[in-house]
């Protein structure tokens, strides 16, 4: 494996592209579930650099995202726990309403 890593290398040297996955500014990958959105978050806006993270806006939907669900779920355990609705609505109603806080972030136009 490390040859093909030394040559890949080389490569890439001849014809000057090193092509790196990570943001320059926050070192973050934009991969879902790898790196930290809030890390991303605190060193790209509130250090308040005049570059632009590589992955900023989809970090801020994600965090947005999050946030709303948080908020949801805890309303309607809240709700099941003083018996209020049944197991059964509970399930329903938060399939539903994660389809509409899903459609909502992520059909945003930035």
């Amino acid at each position: 494996m490390k040859i093909f890593k030394d040559l890949l290398y080389k490569i890439e040297c001849f014809f000057g592209k090193h092509y790196s996955p990570y943001c320059k500014l926050c070192d973050s990958c934009g991969e879902e579930g790898c790196c930290s959105p809030v890390s991303c978050m605190y060193k790209c806006m509130v250090d308040e650099r005049p570059k632009k993270c590589r992955y900023g806006y989809g970090y801020a939907h994600d965090l947005e995202f999050s946030y709303k669900l948080q908020n949801m779920y805890y309303k309607y355990v809240e709700m099941l726990s003083k018996k209020e609705i049944t197991t059964e609505q509970f399930l329903e109603t938060v399939d539903l309403e994660w389809d509409r806080i899903y459609d909502l972030v992520y059909s945003k136009k930035d």
